[in-house]
């Protein structure tokens, strides 16, 4: 029976052990945290074929790399069994070989910055033995082959290797913050199938929403009008029929799983300093917004079932007549579904674009209200609390004294 493939890129990590331990638990310890499968020969996790020894299991291993770190000190290692060079050298050509032919792994190279300052200048050190510095020197000579046009970095500190590494390996988040983001990428492009519509015929692709914009459905503007008729005309009435044909039973079909995790996980909250507390940025926000809308867009639409009797007035047969009427507010309701529809739209594809890597900040979209009249949003919006209000009622900042009106 085959093994699993890791879900993760595989590194191996290639240096002496003896003086270089600390710093290879270090980076098998960073590297994991953000999903690697990290090899190293000393670990207990390192796959040792029974028909083999230590040092031929470990090129063995370097096959199914999908990196190959090198990393080197002030020695050379032990001997590969049968080979005048060290175990690492041997390492290090098995990797180059692969990667000649295959592609992969891709290779790392990292030496002391004092051992390579020294080597420049053919400087061997009383400390070092000529064994070890000869080793040394043979890896870093086959290292820089410019047949495989592999760079060799210099570093001091730890820092130094992350820093390249980082960069090289395009890591910016923990495997639980990346894992979360494919999922919520996922999951939007999903709702994104769902939520727009495509031309059979022309192929053509809109959302539903454009067929109550004003310029297709009159707006529903004084409160005359939400509680009593309005009369459409036959090309009003089609988009109306029309929408609701492609828009509704849509939240049924909107899939959140994705969603509800990455707002529960914390992971999408900002740092604040001043405070040394998290706090909610853009990000989050946005993913407040959309399960907010997606709710709303629900909740809508619960109660557009409740007047079916309206939609039930607009009968489009010929003998009809030119126009037709019905219920200011099922209108006003529709323009609502509409405009909440439309924000989650706007949603989906500024967070799709800040998830799918692109290399610019996050954008918020300019959301619609979810009441239709302008009028009716304004006074919503100025009885709606400010930050400084919520403050004052939960106590966090001293009240300032009004007297009610």
């Amino acid at each position: 029976m085959g093994s699993i493939k890791s879900l993760g890129p595989v590194i191996f990590i290639s240096s002496t052990v003896l003086d270089l331990g600390d710093l290879r638990s270090a980076l098998k310890f960073w590297l994991e945290e953000f999903g690697f499968e990290v090899r190293t020969s000393e670990a207990t996790d390192f796959p040792r074929p029974l028909d083999r020894g230590a040092a031929e299991a470990a090129l063995a291993t370097i096959e199914g790399s999908d990196y190959y770190l090198l990393i080197v000190g002030a020695r050379r290692g032990s001997t590969f069994p049968g080979r005048d060079i060290s175990v690492t050298h041997a390492e290090l050509l098995e990797a180059q070989r692969l990667y000649s032919t295959t592609g992969r792994p891709q290779l790392l190279t990292f030496v002391r910055r004092s051992i390579d300052d020294l080597l420049r200048a053919h400087a061997q050190p009383r400390e070092i033995s000529a064994s070890d510095w000869d080793g040394v020197a043979a890896i870093l000579r086959s290292a820089r082959d410019e047949r495989l046009s592999s760079w060799v970095n210099s570093f001091e500190t730890f820092r130094d290797i992350v820093d390249v590494l980082r960069a090289t390996l395009k890591i910016s988040s923990p495997m639980r913050r990346r894992a979360l983001e494919a999922n919520l990428l996922a999951e939007i492009r999903t709702n994104t199938a769902v939520m727009w519509h495509k031309e059979a015929a022309q192929g053509g692709i809109w959302p539903p929403p454009l067929l109550m914009e004003p310029s297709r459905v009159p707006d529903v503007v004084t409160h005359d009008d939400v509680l009593g008729d309005v009369v459409l005309t036959r090309a009003q009435t089609q988009s109306v029929l029309e929408y609701h044909l492609e828009a509704f039973g849509v939240p049924d079909r909107i899939v959140t799983i994705a969603l509800d995790a990455a707002i529960a996980s914390g992971e999408f909250l900002e740092f604040d300093a001043p405070t040394s507390a998290l706090r909610v940025g853009q990000l989050q926000n946005a993913l407040l917004q959309l399960r907010e809308n997606i709710t709303r867009l629900s909740e809508t639409e619960r109660r557009l079932e409740q007047q079916v009797d309206q939609l039930n007035r607009l009968d489009l047969r010929p003998n009809r007549g030119p126009t037709l009427s019905v219920r200011g507010g099922y209108i006003a309701s529709l323009k609502s579904h509409g405009n909440v529809y439309m924000n989650v739209l706007l949603l989906n594809g500024a967070l799709a674009q800040s998830l799918s890597g692109m290399d610019r900040p996050f954008a918020p979209p300019q959301l619609r209200h979810y009441s239709p009249r302008q009028e009716v949003a304004r006074q919503i919006e100025a009885t709606r609390l400010t930050e400084q209000d919520i403050d004052v009622v939960l106590g966090l900042t001293p009240p300032q004294v009004t007297t009610p009106t």
